[in-house]
């Protein structure tokens, strides 16, 4: 399928590179998955289904529920199904501005779940690779993607060549401070 991710052509036309990918979303990993296995049969390519955090554990994740591809079939997109997700429940809720809803009628449909949490450095442990081995670091975090880089700049020997994050919906005082840790 089509994707709006800048890594995955990337990962397509270059056989040598490895890659970790991780994805919070228990049903937005599943695809990912299938999607790495079809696409990718020699495991440079490995998934985590586990979200980026300060603290390893469990946290409270919010999710559009199935009942609004249901209840709103015309207004199911793919984004809204497999892409609005977030710890931060209040950056789902505000989309609702984008279905034509209000935040009341959207409110009901979306759902915490609880998921894995790994720090930068115990993401990197367990999977067997060194902050300075890092090449590439993109981070889509739905709101909280200049808190993720922060905490992998803070990582000793970390420095990567290329660093995507998403700053749609950061706020400019923490983008001017990201730029000055960069």
């Amino acid at each position: 399928g089509n994707s709006n991710d800048p890594a995955q052509g990337f990962l397509m036309a270059e056989q040598k590179v490895k890659a970790l990918l991780v994805e919070a979303s228990p049903r937005t990993c599943a695809t990912l998955r299938r999607r790495v296995a079809e696409l990718h049969q020699d495991h440079r390519i490995r998934t985590k289904n586990v979200a980026v955090a300060p603290f390893s554990g469990k946290a409270a994740f919010y999710v559009v529920s199935e009942r609004f591809q249901q209840d709103y079939p015309r207004k199911a997109f793919h984004w809204t199904m497999c892409q609005l997700n977030s710890m931060d429940r209040q950056h789902v809720l505000k989309h609702h501005v984008h279905l034509d809803l209000s935040s009341e009628e959207f409110d009901p449909y979306i759902e915490e779940i609880k998921v894995a949490c790994k720090t930068p450095a115990t993401l990197l442990e367990e999977a067997t690779v060194r902050p300075s081995e890092v090449d590439i670091l993109a981070i889509d975090a739905e709101g909280l993607d200049v808190q993720i880089l922060t905490l992998f700049l803070k990582l000793p020997d970390f420095d990567p060549a290329v660093i995507f994050c998403e700053v749609t919906h950061v706020d400019p005082a923490s983008l001017d401070q990201l730029t000055q840790q960069l």
